[in-house]
């Protein structure tokens, strides 16, 4: 899994990224969306690269999806 965003929070990267290969998501009414593009989340620095790893998508319009596997697998405790 990963932390998907749409393209009205790019206030919360850094250095944003196009890309051509980022993950493909379908939604909950079925449409399927495309990351157009990525970055690291401006998340505490005693997490990975991989665990701040996320991707934009232009069409996601319900909100952030946030990864809490991602972050797991990163030693962070869900509670």
């Amino acid at each position: 899994t990963t932390h998907c965003l749409p393209t009205s929070q790019h206030w919360i990267f850094t250095n944003i990224n196009s890309t051509r290969t980022g993950p493909i998501v379908q939604v909950t009414n079925g449409d399927i969306l495309n990351a157009t593009h990525r970055d690291q989340l401006n998340l505490p620095s005693t997490l990975s690269s991989t665990a701040k790893q996320a991707y934009l998508f232009p069409h996601l319009t319900t909100g952030s999806l946030i990864s809490i596997g991602k972050l797991c697998d990163d030693d962070c405790i869900a509670t």
